[in-house]
């Protein structure tokens, strides 16, 4: 790929969002649709950003403890036994 067309595609992503930031708008929306499907006719309708994560650049880089990755096994090792 040249350095032309890595451009381009760069542009498109920042018009077009192609991979996770698509796929976290996707499922924003089909969550969004749901609560609302459920929703009681007195609550307000919820918008497909409220479900979105709020992604940092300190949960980009955190990294798990061993102790921290036992617990998370622990924790799912209760709930599925």
């Amino acid at each position: 790929m040249s350095a032309g067309e890595l451009s381009e595609w760069e542009q498109l992503d920042g018009i077009e969002p192609i991979g996770w930031v698509r796929d976290d708008w996707h499922y924003a929306r089909l969550m969004a649709l749901y609560v609302n499907a459920h929703r009681g006719r007195a609550q307000r309708p919820h918008k497909a950003s409220e479900f979105l994560i709020k992604w940092t650049r300190a949960q980009e880089s955190e990294v798990q403890t061993d102790d921290q990755r036992e617990a998370v096994v622990r924790t799912l090792a209760g709930i599925s036994g």
